[in-house]
């Protein structure tokens, strides 16, 4: 088949690397690829993938197209110009969240969802190059009101920018991957009209996959990936804070969880493996 995937072209869109990410495993299980600008026309193909975000944007061009529609729901905010989901108009859709929002959202958009957690891509994400300048407790990511950054402040962890770095590179050159997820990520608070979700970030793939270490916020769905012994996960502040300082100043006791990290990763939890769950696209249109 043939799958093209509307994007932004923005290296920091997190939801345009996830749909790389998944173009790469279709291309690995024998599926052809292209890639346009939301600002472009769509191609033709069996079907073209896109994000929720910029369905207003790309609406009448997916009203002309033939191809099937495949919408990746990165998330349920009602605001930030995100179109109410009941309107987008899809064959079917995906999102890395569980729980009662997904739920909620079937119920609205009267489809299944499918569960497509985030993964690891061996393409993309690649093992950085150790540099001595970068911090040695760090942590990547796009700042907002969601995430509670005291955990990091009392860790003593740098936040650097999406941006300005290069993120394998700083992974692998840090002693600690300080991995810490939104409140609508934790089963804490909801995006999406009072219904509470779940979901993995895509840092503790790539962290792992770039040659880095993590420790992880308190985040329950972790443990449908990784055990205790793969990624360690802190209850409170004060635990989390604990675990940073503990393993960057005994850097040796990383080893053993990274290996098994990687382990875990390549048997269960690439991109291709996500795809490879669901089977004949057929049940995907049909569904």
């Amino acid at each position: 088949m043939k799958f093209c995937f509307c994007v932004t072209g923005s290296s920091i869109n997190g939801a345009d690397n996830v749909l790389k990410h998944i173009g790469c495993a279709l291309k690995e299980l024998g599926h052809e690829i292209e890639t346009v600008n939301i600002i472009h026309d769509i191609p033709e193909c069996d079907a073209v993938w896109f994000q929720s975000q910029w369905y207003g944007i790309l609406e009448k061009k997916l009203r002309s197209s033939k191809s099937k529609k495949i919408c990746w729901l990165e998330h349920f905010l009602p605001s930030e110009n995100f179109v109410p989901i009941e309107t987008i108009k899809a064959d079917c859709f995906n999102t890395q969240y569980k729980g009662d929002v997904k739920d909620l959202a079937e119920k609205r958009i009267g489809k299944d969802i499918y569960y497509l957690p985030h993964a690891a891509c061996p393409h993309c994400m690649r093992e950085g190059v150790y540099n001595d300048s970068y911090p040695k407790k760090v942590i990547i990511m796009n700042r907002n009101k969601f995430k509670d950054e005291s955990w990091l402040d009392e860790a003593g962890v740098t936040i650097l920018p999406l941006s300005a770095f290069k993120v394998s590179d700083a992974y692998r050159s840090a002693n600690v991957v300080a991995n810490i997820h939104a409140i609508f990520q934790k089963g804490i608070s909801s995006e999406y009209l009072g219904a509470i979700g779940m979901g993995l970030n895509e840092r503790v793939f790539q962290a792992i996959m770039s040659g880095g270490f993590v420790v992880n916020d308190n985040n329950p769905i972790l443990r449908d990936f990784f055990s205790k012994e793969e990624v360690p996960m802190a209850s409170t502040k004060e635990e989390f804070s604990n675990l940073v300082n503990y393993f960057n100043n005994n850097p040796n006791e990383r080893l053993p969880y990274m290996q098994r990290a990687k382990e875990r990763i390549a048997n269960e939890h690439l991109y291709v493996h996500r795809i490879k769950q669901y089977g004949d696209f057929n049940n995907w249109w049909n569904g």
